[in-house]
């Protein structure tokens, strides 16, 4: 990695028997695609907004733990993108506050939300979260998107290709 990164997580286009994988792409700056990964989300009835929460926090765990690794604890920054306005909305309230209100811990996956809090307030250099259109391949090629959106999409393809090697696994 260099001094840039973007890492652009993805849920599936939705929940499908009762499963939602979530994949995120971590790339320089320059689109060269570094780390790939796809996984189911966890829980009993896990759903997209599940999916994307997980797919968040896993990317930035594993930027700690590679600048752990590294020791490199302020040399790089990160671009964090979601298409689940939702979720950035839910993260920039409680990063709003130092200490949660106990009716904050009944809304759905706020553990996860949490741990995305307190794992980015110990980071030296925060990513910067930024919200970014879904589905835009949909009416222009890949190619033509801008390239924080072409990430977005292809990470949407890799949750979804995880799901349909989940469903090949169990036939």
């Amino acid at each position: 990695l260099g001094r840039e990164a973007a890492i652009e997580p993805s849920d599936s286009a939705g929940p499908a028997h009762g499963r939602a994988p979530f994949a995120w792409l971590l790339s320089t700056t320059a689109g060269r695609v570094v780390v790939a990964c796809s996984v189911p989300a966890f829980g009993d009835k896990p759903g997209s907004f599940s999916a994307e929460t997980y797919g968040i926090l896993s990317a930035i765990r594993l930027v700690i733990q590679f600048l752990k690794y590294r020791q490199a604890h302020s040399s790089i920054s990160c671009l964090l993108l979601t298409d689940c306005k939702s979720l950035m909305q839910r993260i920039e309230l409680a990063m709003k506050h130092d200490d949660y209100f106990s009716n904050a811990t009944r809304a759905s996956d706020w553990d996860l939300v949490n741990e995305i809090v307190i794992n980015t307030r110990a980071m030296d250099h925060p990513p910067i979260l930024q919200h970014i259109k879904s589905h835009q391949d949909k009416h222009k090629r890949l190619c033509d998107l801008p390239l924080l959106a072409q990430l977005n999409c292809r990470a949407d393809r890799l949750a979804d290709e995880f799901l349909k090697r989940q469903d090949l696994a169990s036939d």
